[in-house]
């Protein structure tokens, strides 16, 4: 198998998994566009077993907390470089990534922009965490908002002013980890494995959806030496090239 058919096959399925388990876990909750096929772009890399994967923009209309109602609308593109090993057992193992997302209130026909994030990687500088952060305005993604939803709301921009040159360090925050994110925050309460057994069982089926794909942080020895597994301290989040 070809490894621009198998990463689609596989990445389809995560994406397919992750939307039947959101809506069971919110039914009220939607993401346009919803089929894999209208998500997912498969590219070809340089070399024979690696591919790009373009996915988004989706809108996903979510709770701005657990249990209200979805009156919140979250703007999600990225892209993931990967590479196919042989096996039908094998994952596939992130080489690259980088994520753009845009959050927007909606009240009384205004789509208010209230955050914005663009997540990526650095292995190589030393200034840079190796997976980071940066806040930013997103509001273009308000047209993917009033043409996926047919909204004519008018746009305030609450994220214009932002610090944009602050890099945070995050996890591996992939197109697919976003995902998993928004649906913790907005659709999960702290207490759900006691109150909403259900709702956190899709949750969990949610997240190993992706167990498929393996994180970047193989390829970087400096993340997988002993002093690095024991400890999360900023020493470790940079580069050492």
């Amino acid at each position: 198998m070809g490894a621009k058919v198998r990463a689609l096959r596989l990445l389809n399925q995560a994406w397919t998994e992750k939307v039947r388990s959101m809506s069971q876990m919110n039914q009220g909750t939607s993401v346009r566009p919803f089929y894999a096929q209208e998500v997912i772009r498969i590219e070809q890399c340089t070399s024979p077993d690696s591919v790009n994967a373009r996915c988004g923009p989706v809108v996903f209309k979510l709770c701005e907390k657990a249990g209200g109602i979805p009156k919140m609308y979250v703007v999600v593109e990225g892209w993931i470089s990967v590479q196919v090993k042989d096996g039908r057992s094998a994952k596939l193992q992130t080489t690259n990534f980088g994520t753009s997302v845009g959050y927007f209130r909606s009240s009384k026909n205004r789509l208010e922009h209230v955050y914005g994030v663009h997540y990526d990687m650095d292995g190589d500088g030393k200034g840079h965490p190796v997976f980071h952060s940066q806040m930013r305005s997103a509001k273009e993604f308000a047209n993917e908002i009033r043409n996926q939803y047919q909204l004519d709301d008018k746009v305030f921009d609450y994220a214009k002013r932002i610090l944009r040159n602050v890099r945070v360090p995050t996890a591996q925050m992939d197109f697919f980890s976003v995902f998993t994110q928004l649906c913790a925050d907005h659709l999960i309460s702290n207490n759900a494995s006691n109150t909403h057994p259900e709702v956190f069982s899709a949750f969990c089926s949610l997240q190993s959806a992706c167990n498929m794909l393996q994180g970047v942080a193989h390829r970087l020895s400096y993340l997988n030496c002993k002093e690095a597994s024991d400890c999360y301290r900023a020493s470790h989040w940079y580069g050492n090239s």
